[in-house]
């Protein structure tokens, strides 16, 4: 309601921890005309079946209780379905945080149902740099193609 706003010009960002926080979001915020994260982590799961191998097993419900349904709840992949804005994702081959395939096979998942994704890659750049170097630019430009805007 803020004159200023254009609310059909509304984008959910991050990086890394912020970009799956982005997908959550717009996994659950229908008004948004897009969402750009960068190197994010689209499987909470998986990272933590890859991180922290038996992690799950070890802790029991009665420790952590609402744990292991909070980490699935916490997923953007639990979550594609949902997802109905444009999506682009950024990530750099040689990330050391999050691989890269991640993001491959979250968007391909994606496109197979017909959402509106698009994955940018670039070959080095790990985590942090890929993202100052070419990332912001590239999500910048992605925002421009949609709105219409110069």
């Amino acid at each position: 309601h803020v004159p200023e706003v254009n609310p059909r010009q509304i984008y959910a960002a991050g990086h890394s921890s912020a970009g799956t926080m982005a997908l959550l979001f717009a996994t659950h915020e229908a008004r948004l005309a897009g969402c750009v994260a960068y190197a994010p982590c689209s499987d909470v799961q998986a990272r933590i079946k890859r991180e922290m191998p038996g992690v799950l097993h070890r802790i029991r419900e009665a420790e952590l209780p609402g744990l292991t349904e909070f980490i699935v709840k916490s997923s953007p992949r639990t979550h594609e379905a949902r997802l109905n804005c444009p999506v682009f994702v950024f990530h750099a081959e040689d990330d050391s945080n999050v691989p890269a395939y991640e993001s491959r096979q979250f968007i391909e998942r994606l496109k197979g149902v017909g959402k509106d994704a698009t994955l940018k890659t670039v070959p080095t750049g790990d985590h942090y740099e890929s993202l100052i170097e070419e990332g912001i630019p590239a999500g910048i430009e992605w925002i421009k193609s949609r709105s219409g805007a110069k």
